[in-house]
């Protein structure tokens, strides 16, 4: 599933000689975390989302994807490649309407990510809504998106204006699994 392989932590016993093994797996270990698993993708499409549903928002636009697990394509969502501690993080721009509340929420596999989905009162002009999910525990396979609810009393359409696209992201921050 990954487009490399997750190093192997170097270790050696007491008095042991070191060698160009595990001099290379330290190297291969340094170099996974210089530049651990992430992504970020954004939505330069405009989407309707219809009222009072929950819908995933189509971010198309990989900006990058060191692991190719982000998907372009329905459903949008990012397949962990490596279990462990993940950052994610989102913004749901919306056009222009005062009416309703904003819910921009990250989901793993199906289901809101406990604190990950927080509730804004709509502003006048279009603008982009906020949301993100630390410390989530993942398992090789699990699908993170990045969703959003809003209540206008209609449809509304996500925001294309520069500074406002929606966007999704996420780090691998440590590969503890408690």
């Amino acid at each position: 599933m990954a487009a490399r392989l997750l190093p192997t932590a170097p270790a050696w016993s007491a008095n042991q000689e070191i060698t160009s093994t595990l001099l290379n797996q330290i190297s291969t270990y340094l170099q996974f975390w210089a530049n651990p698993p992430s992504f970020r993708a954004e939505q330069h499409t405009v989407q309707s989302l219809a009222n009072a549903t929950t819908a995933q928002i189509t971010c198309e636009t990989t900006v990058h994807d060191s692991d190719t697990g982000l998907s372009t394509s329905s459903p949008f969502s990012y397949v962990v490649p490596f279990a462990g501690i993940w950052d994610f993080d989102g913004g749901v721009g919306f056009a222009a309407n005062a009416t309703g509340l904003r819910a921009p929420m990250i989901c793993q596999n199906g289901t809101q990510i406990n604190g990950g989905g927080p509730i804004y009162s709509q502003v006048a002009n279009s603008a982009l809504f906020l949301t993100s999910a630390k410390g989530v525990v993942c398992n090789v396979g699990d699908v993170i998106g990045l969703y959003a609810q809003q209540q206008s009393g209609a449809a509304l359409s996500t925001s294309n204006s520069s500074g406002q696209y929606s966007w999704f992201a996420g780090r691998l921050v440590s590969l503890q699994t408690p």
